[in-house]
């Protein structure tokens, strides 16, 4: 309510706000993020038939998706951010290997920096 009174837009930036969500089989997987003096970025995970919420901080990789339908989960990528979170020498990015799984894996040695965007098609889980 507070955000949507405020008349100067630099000041929105102060306060967390729901940024991106997506609604399949009674979960609703999202983003909320705060731009202020720290960019802070929290996803969430809300389970509507049992009324649990998660709440998780990270960094990089979390329920970014572009789009959904149907229930598959979409997401548009550089070659390069796909090479990136491919490295198995950069460990830190284990986390975003597993969060894309199959995806990314049908993929390895096919792709160069010089490819346009790719479109990560997703399905979730039913046990998620």
């Amino acid at each position: 309510e507070i955000v949507r009174n405020i008349s100067e837009p630099e000041e929105i930036l102060k306060y967390f706000r729901i940024s991106s969500f997506h609604v399949h089989n009674d979960i609703v997987r999202g983003q909320i993020i705060r731009d202020g003096n720290e960019y802070e970025v929290y996803d969430f995970k809300f389970n509507i038939s049992d009324t649990s919420v998660k709440l998780m901080k990270h960094v990089d990789m979390g329920y970014m998706f572009d789009c959904s339908h149907s229930g598959y989960f979409y997401q548009i990528l550089s070659s390069q951010q796909l090479l990136n979170y491919m490295d198995k020498s950069k460990g830190h990015m284990e986390p975003i290997r597993q969060l894309y799984g199959d995806a990314i894996k049908k993929l390895e040695g096919q792709i160069s920096h010089t490819d346009n965007y790719y479109i990560v098609k997703m399905k979730a889980l039913e046990s998620n």
